[in-house]
């Protein structure tokens, strides 16, 4: 039956489960609030400005096919969460018939590439991409860099150069394919001789540091080296401290939410020194089983070495696993010759199969994500903010208080404490409690008197308690609408709520020409690019 050679992919319906979630997190400053994915009419200031990737400056980064990718994505069916995941779950089955493709070749078994192809799906720890919009560099990433790779192996140089150069675009980490390149050819291929290997290896390479290159001139790389979050000697041990966790979500992935637990190291830990044996027990595995396996371990870490490089801000995520899974997977698969192995091995699908169930209906609406994580990292302030803005969106109102109550015992500064009374007043203005939420945002404007939101929010909630009263009092409290909209506009002229909000105090204080001003750039702040002058309106 010829249905039966595409079983592997049966692990989409489980994916499916999760299909209609909303956006999550990152998605909606690199998507759904940013007016650059909504037009095709400058496509190629993709290929020229990094800051077109987020509504947000300081998260700049060049990433032009991805950009492109969201845009197409919302010419065809709009700002729809689904219709952005399906693209998402595509690529990631095709990432998995590349671990498939390569498990086939090496083993050179018929059934290694549905096994593959299968496990890759089914593991929980590869599924992220899938279901999180904003991994999509991730998965077009990989994709395209195992693409690379299966070409060159096969000697398909023009092939692997164009593959190479989209693994760059969907994300920086894509420039580590030439130095696997150099791995199977130092290994495996040893086609010293060769030109037209020679060639291939060249041009792959000098796409890879000319993206590299390229991308340092933009200087979105630049701030990991020039200002790291963390000393050069504290990332080394905290990435050595959070393999034996990586290994742990390999074989057995029980955590589901968005980061995994992790802790910055300053010194040499016992979990450090696990680290250490784990990565000095698998070379010594991999030179007694041979350049094969060698070369997979290469794979690994190179896959791992940016990350592990570069201080960044996340100290551990799953999605760092999603390319260096792959080699995992075909290394196990390479194994099945062995009685005990395939037993063991069917009951691990079982239980993947379990956990991704699982794991997709945590996926399945953003308060489930939140509260998830929030069971993985009862600790993290940010974890918190975000499971009572998922609560507020929700109308669990007490959970959303019980959540902001978390975050405010573990903020740290006073911006930190003001942005989170900002969303307890929030919840009291919802809940049209407005005496607790005036009283909830002035005390984040004593904690911060720069914070936009606040000024905003309390503009609207004067706003509100003006259209109780009549006479001069009623226009005495618009009045102050007016000027704290203002204040918050003065603080960041770019939020478009502030502007909205003004228009319609505007147009009760009966100054219709300032409210259709305020409408105006209302829109263009939600709708156009925030670095192209503002048309003054003609008048009529």
């Amino acid at each position: 039956m010829r249905w039966a050679r595409y079983l592997w992919a049966s692990p989409i319906l489980l994916y499916l489960l999760a299909v209609n979630a909303p956006f999550f997190y990152d998605d909606f400053h690199s998507i759904a609030w940013n007016p650059a994915v909504k037009t095709l009419e400058q496509w190629w200031t993709f290929f020229t400005d990094p800051n077109l990737f987020s509504v947000m400056p300081d998260k700049a980064m060049y990433r032009p096919l991805l950009m492109l990718s969201y845009a197409l994505n919302y010419q065809m069916v709009g700002m729809q969460a689904w219709a952005f995941r399906i693209p998402n779950l595509a690529l990631h089955v095709a990432t998995a018939a590349c671990v498939g493709a390569m498990a086939a070749q090496w083993t050179r078994r018929a059934y290694s590439f549905a096994i593959a192809a299968f496990l890759f799906l089914i593991h929980p720890a590869f599924s992220e991409p899938a279901f999180y919009i904003s991994s999509r560099s991730e998965v077009g990433c990989v994709l395209f860099g195992w693409m690379c790779l299966l070409a060159y192996q096969r000697g398909q140089a023009a092939q692997a150069v164009l593959w190479a150069a989209c693994s760059v675009g969907f994300k920086e980490t894509g420039a580590v394919v030439f130095a696997m390149c150099w791995c199977y050819e130092i290994l495996l291929g040893r086609r010293w001789k060769d030109r037209k290997a020679w060639l291939s290896l060249l041009a792959v390479t000098s796409v890879c540091v000319g993206y590299v290159a390229w991308t340092w001139h933009f200087g979105t790389i630049t701030a990991s080296v020039t200002g790291p979050v963390r000393s050069w000697a504290a990332q080394f041990y905290t990435q050595l401290a959070i393999l034996p966790t990586y290994c742990r979500q390999l074989l057995f992935p029980w955590r589901w939410g968005l980061e995994l637990e992790a802790v910055e190291r300053t010194a040499m830990s016992v979990q450090a020194v696990l680290g250490l044996l784990i990565v000095a027990g698998a070379f010594c595995w991999a030179i007694r089983s041979g350049r094969r396996s060698v070369f997979l371990l290469g794979c690994v870490l190179l896959t791992m070495l940016p990350t592990s490089i570069f201080p960044l801000n996340i100290i551990a995520t799953e999605r760092r696993l999603y390319w260096a899974g792959g080699f995992f997977i075909v290394g196990v698969v390479s194994m099945l010759d062995r009685k005990n192995v395939r037993v063991a091995v069917v009951l691990w699908a079982a239980m993947l199969a379990a956990m991704l169930g699982l794991r997709a209906t945590v996926w399945a609406d953003d308060l489930s994500l939140w509260k998830q994580s929030i069971a993985e990292h009862p600790n993290s302030y940010r974890m918190s903010i975000n499971a009572g803005a998922a609560a507020i969106n929700a109308k669990d109102y007490p959970l959303a208080r019980s959540m902001f109550t978390r975050a405010l015992i573990l903020s740290g500064d006073d911006a930190q404490k003001a942005m989170v009374w900002n969303n307890i007043a929030g919840v009291y203005f919802a809940k049209g409690q407005l005496d607790s939420a005036l009283a909830g945002y002035l005390v984040a404007l004593q904690l911060d008197s720069l914070q936009a939101d606040s000024w905003a929010n309390l503009g609207c909630l004067w706003g509100e308690l003006g259209k109780h009263l009549e006479g001069e009092a009623k226009a005495t409290h618009y009045l102050g609408a007016e000027s704290y909209l203002r204040h918050a506009l003065a603080i960041d002229s770019t939020l478009f709520q502030p502007h909205r909000a003004l228009a319609d105090v505007l147009r009760i204080l009966r100054r219709p020409e300032e409210a259709k001003e305020e409408y105006r750039l209302s829109e263009y702040y939600k709708r156009e690019y925030a670095q192209v002058p503002i048309p003054k309106e003609k008048k009529r």
